[in-house]
C-alpha cells in the first residue's frame, strides 16, 4: 500500500459534463493544483463517453492547500445544477 497522501482530494457529486479545466479553475482558488483526474463512463463495448462518473481526484501542491479546498468547497453548490459537491481527503487504494 502506498503512503497516505494528504494533498490528494476526492471530489464527489459532480455533474456528468465536467472538464479538468473547470475543476482546476475552482481549486486554484485554494492553492496550486498539480493534477486533475476525472474517470469517465464507458459504453458497453468499452469506448469512452466523456461523461464523468460523478467524481474526480485533485492533487494539490501541499496538504495545507488541500485542507483549504475542503474548507471552501465541501458541501457547496458550485455548478448551475445546484447540487452540493463533496470534498475530502482521498482514500488510498490497496
Amino acid at each position: 500500500m502506498r503512503p497516505h497522501n494528504e494533498s490528494r482530494l476526492f471530489v464527489g457529486n459532480l455533474p456528468e459534463v465536467i472538464t479538468k479545466d473547470a475543476l482546476r479553475r475552482i481549486f486554484e482558488q485554494c492553492g496550486e493544483v498539480r493534477d486533475v483526474y476525472i474517470p469517465y463512463q464507458r459504453t458497453k463495448d468499452g469506448r469512452l463517453t466523456y461523461k464523468s462518473k460523478g467524481f474526480a481526484f485533485i492533487e494539490m501542491d501541499c496538504p495545507e492547500d488541500a485542507r483549504v479546498g475542503i474548507e471552501i468547497w465541501n458541501e457547496k453548490s458550485v455548478f448551475d445544477d445546484g447540487q452540493k459537491i463533496v470534498v475530502r481527503i482521498a482514500n488510498e487504494r490497496a
